[in-house]
């Protein structure tokens, strides 16, 4: 498990869009208030980035398991809810698919590390990342948390820093 930071963060997804073999799936259900964190993170880039191939996973990775393959990707950049014990929320950590027993809670009906291994086996995949931002509520609700309201302002702003400087 390795910290990000939000700058970090958006190099990856810019490293994303610039390999046309790549692709982000965004996990995350609306419906379990900062489960949707990474659906919003989504929504954000396809504002900003019409030409990045990104994937919502509504209710897990698997639900979209197809959609990828279709893809046939050499890289996915998974973009999940996380919830590590002890971390704030608006963290952003980087997971290994050894870390996943160990630091992940997870509320996807099979493990991610199954559907990557399936997804290698359909498509040309060589390189997994999987992307946690912490969180605090999980309950029933549609809206996100104040602190997460927060990290997407911020993220917001530094992806728009990111793109100025690329014109540059």
């Amino acid at each position: 498990m390795k910290e990000l930071t939000l700058k970090e963060l958006v190099h990856i997804l810019r490293e994303c869009q610039r390999n046309e073999k790549a692709v982000i799936a965004c996990v995350g259900t609306e419906l379990r208030s900062d489960d949707a964190i990474a659906l919003r993170l989504c929504e954000t880039l396809e504002q900003t980035l019409g030409d990045l191939k990104m994937i919502k996973c509504i209710g897990g990775l698997e639900n979209c398991a197809v959609k990828i393959e279709e893809t046939n990707p050499e890289k996915i950049v998974v973009l999940d809810a996380s919830y590590v014990e002890g971390v704030p929320p608006g963290k952003i950590y980087m997971f290994s698919l050894e870390d996943l027993g160990s630091y992940f809670a997870w509320s996807h009906r099979f493990p991610i590390a199954l559907v990557i291994e399936v997804l290698r086996q359909k498509t040309s995949l060589r390189e997994f990342e999987l992307i946690g931002i912490t969180c605090e509520n999980f309950s029933l609700g549609e809206k996100l948390s104040e602190k997460l309201e927060i990290f997407l302002e911020q993220f917001k702003e530094e992806f728009k820093k990111a793109n100025l400087t690329s014109l540059l």
